[in-house]
């Protein structure tokens, strides 16, 4: 597990897809959030850095199937390799790993900081709640 979390902590570069899946893929840093352990951040040339954020309270499924990409697209792909991550308000993020063990701990670290991020707000709210 210490494995998984350290792929998150450190960042690993992935491909991120671009939304329709015909552009090519561009490489970025994924980690979490130092100052916010609840966000999912990546590193973007083009953007800022709070618009490549994904709050993890918001993650709805992470699947490996993409659903916004074209299913011509997926075909250029090794489909072992894809992770897509559904958040917010029916967003997606659609990533490209190099081999599958890598995706899997990524996978795996992933999952575990959603349900941190989640049991967190959880106790969050039912404190405010009961005070």
């Amino acid at each position: 597990m210490n494995k998984c979390i350290n792929r998150l902590i450190y960042g690993m570069e992935i491909k991120k897809m671009t939304k329709k899946g015909n552009g090519r893929p561009h490489k970025r840093i994924f980690y979490i959030f130092e100052e916010d352990l609840t966000k999912l951040q990546w590193l973007s040339d083009r953007k800022l850095n709070r618009d490549t954020r994904i709050d993890l309270r918001t993650v709805s499924r992470i699947t490996e199937v993409p659903t916004a990409m074209k299913a011509k697209a997926q075909l250029k792909y090794d489909k072992n390799l894809i992770l897509s991550i559904h958040y917010g308000n029916d967003q997606e993020i659609v990533l490209l790993f190099e081999d599958s063990e890598a995706k899997m701990e990524w996978w795996c670290g992933l999952q575990y900081f959603v349900q941190k991020a989640i049991s967190t707000f959880r106790k969050q709210y039912i404190s405010y709640k009961i005070f």
